[in-house]
């Protein structure tokens, strides 16, 4: 459990320009209403972290059967993941299998977030530059003079 912990927030703390793999989670892992981003060296780190570390975490399961039931339901569309690539097919598919314990929001690549092209990262960077203004429409991409504080943003979403 301990080692669970310790790996959970590695990758709570890791910065997203060097680990530029992550993903936008929340549920019953952590405060109700809470989101977390977490970074990763790559696409399958995400996948082990979510099939080896998140169900350790999870306070919805109980040791032993629950957790591998839970790991035998998030396989398939974590499987999808490695196969396809990030897609919203995969995420719904493993928030559908996963119902109850997390959810996750984005899966994806940091420099997607920078770029202002998806209603994910259009999102965020409307919130980032002006919380009061939540509009998705189109916004400018992240500037080189932007990156600092956004990163601290985002760790400390």
């Amino acid at each position: 459990m301990e080692a669970a912990l310790q790996a959970g927030e590695a990758a709570l703390r890791r910065d997203p320009r060097a680990s530029p793999y992550g993903f936008l989670a929340g549920g019953a892992f952590v405060h109700e209403g809470t989101e977390v981003f977490m970074w990763f060296d790559s696409p399958q780190e995400i996948v082990t972290h979510l099939l080896d570390v998140e169900p350790l975490l999870l306070p919805s399961l109980a040791e032993g059967a629950d957790i591998e039931a839970y790991r035998d339901r998030i396989r398939a569309p974590l499987e999808q993941l490695q196969m396809q690539g990030f897609s919203d097919a995969a995420r719904l598919a493993f928030n559908e299998a996963a119902e109850g314990c997390m959810h996750i929001d984005w899966w994806g690549e940091f420099d997607e977030l920078r770029a202002g092209e998806t209603a994910a990262s259009r999102e965020l960077l409307s919130w980032f530059r002006d919380p009061a203004i939540q509009d998705t429409g189109p916004v400018a991409p992240l500037a080189d003079s932007e990156m600092e504080a956004f990163v601290r943003f985002l760790q400390a979403w």
